[in-house]
């Protein structure tokens, strides 16, 4: 007979709750993060206007909303999509970005083979980076980047290199297109390990569209030391001037082969919650990126799949991209001229949601448990108690060396309704009180 032996419970293996039980990839990280820490303090506070956070509080326009209930009762709606995405969607992309009507590439976009459908943005940069680099490499940002960038460098274990935009030294007229990306800094960046470039046009958070000359420069370099470019272009359709255009870098000669661009439907249709982007490139890195995300989430949501892409039939056919490039830059104006009775400068956005608006002119009191963060770190988390606004640091979108550099800026959204905006008139005139006139 088999003889069992009792083994005490105590004895067990077990995981320790104070053992640190994180991935080596994932210990960079930290702990919470600037958007949970901000959004903690100031619900403890009376907020009159959250200006921190980039998401329209308006409801997107009707035929967006109706596009998605269409798809309730629609055939196959409720179903997995195709891994690389809904024939639907892929097909609305492919019209919208074959030509320069709506300013896209200079080719046709073939939606079956140079189109990945992707959970957002953030997600297609994470698809890309997992598909493409590999531990060790090196990927060169350019700061400040949306804090999430080298976050996932890191996690596929390969290494952010930092390249810092010149902020204009003038103190009169600033606009985003003075921060300028310096070649020799560029240059210097590159070593035999860098494999990638990310870049981000139109840029969060200066509002900067980078020029065709600066773009030639990147592809120039990328191009000589055989990079491939990551493009983060969210806010393409986001452009307030007629005499600026956004460039897309994968149009330069020599460029489509080694670029994937990425954007995706919340900031074009103010639907961040849908989190519904897209990855555009050559087949051979795009093949990449769909055995990725084959294996990571089959496909993405099939109903709004489809809802955006009748979205994007909408807007190729109305006058909506002007629509909404208005309703921002008619927000935009209203910001500045708030800040402008505050006595507080700013750069003036070309595109997007936000204006970086300079506080080296306030006084502030820092809070004892804040004097080692950088400025507007410590400004943000003081604001919304004596306020009532809501700011985010830019700060966060510099590297560890280099927090110093944006430490007299916060940034500002704009993309609100009116009323937040008026709203966010009485948190400007508290704020004017600590200012140095």
């Amino acid at each position: 007979s088999t003889r069992r032996i009792a083994v005490p419970i105590n004895t067990c293996r077990r995981i320790s709750a104070n053992k640190n039980n994180s991935a080596n990839r994932i210990k960079s990280f930290g702990g919470e993060s600037i958007w949970s820490e901000l959004q903690g303090i100031a619900t403890k506070c009376n907020i009159v206007a959250n200006l921190g956070q980039g998401f329209p509080d308006w409801n997107p326009e009707e035929f967006t909303i109706n596009a998605l209930k269409e798809q309730l009762n629609a055939p196959n709606a409720h179903q997995y999509a195709r891994a690389h995405g809904d024939m639907q969607l892929v097909t609305s992309l492919s019209k919208l970005y074959s030509g320069d009507k709506f300013n896209g590439f200079d080719r046709e976009i073939d939606p079956i083979n140079e189109v990945m459908v992707v959970n957002g943005a953030s997600d297609g940069l994470t698809v890309a980076m997992n598909a493409l680099i590999n531990p060790g490499d090196q990927v060169i940002c350019i700061e400040p980047f949306f804090d999430c960038y080298d976050k996932i460098i890191e996690s596929v274990e390969a290494e952010p290199i930092y390249v810092a935009l010149k902020e204009p030294k003038n103190k009169d007229d600033r606009t985003a297109e003075q921060w300028t990306l310096d070649e020799r800094d560029l240059r210097a960046a590159v070593t035999s390990k860098t494999k990638a470039l990310i870049l981000n046009t139109p840029h969060n958070p200066t509002g900067k569209i980078f020029s065709k000359t600066e773009l030639e420069m990147i592809a120039k370099v990328a191009q000589e030391h055989d990079l491939l470019v990551i493009s983060d272009e969210v806010y393409e359709n986001l452009v307030f001037h007629d005499h600026l255009k956004h460039f897309r870098i994968a149009n330069l000669p020599g460029m489509w082969d080694r670029t994937l661009t990425i954007s995706s439907a919340g900031k074009t249709f103010s639907t961040t919650g849908w989190k519904m982007g897209w990855i555009i490139g050559p087949k051979h890195l795009i093949d990449p990126t769909y055995h990725y995300n084959m294996y990571k989430i089959f496909s993405v949501t099939t109903p709004i799949q489809k809802a955006v892409g009748l979205c994007i039939d909408h807007a190729m056919n109305s006058n909506y991209f002007s629509l909404i490039q208005n309703r921002l830059k008619q927000r935009k104006f209203l910001l500045q001229k708030m800040l402008k009775g505050a006595k507080l400068d700013y750069i003036d956005s070309n595109a997007g949601y936000f204006l970086l608006t300079d506080i080296s002119n306030v006084k502030f009191p820092h809070a004892d448990e804040d004097k080692h963060l950088p400025r507007d770190h410590a400004f943000c988390r003081w604001l919304p108690g004596a306020t009532g606004l809501m700011a985010i640091p830019p700060s966060v979108f510099y590297s560890k060396d280099h927090k110093h550099y944006s430490d007299q800026y916060i940034r500002l959204a704009f993309c609100k309704k009116e009323e937040t905006m008026v709203k966010a008139q009485e948190g400007f005139k508290k704020l004017s009180e600590f200012i140095n006139k």
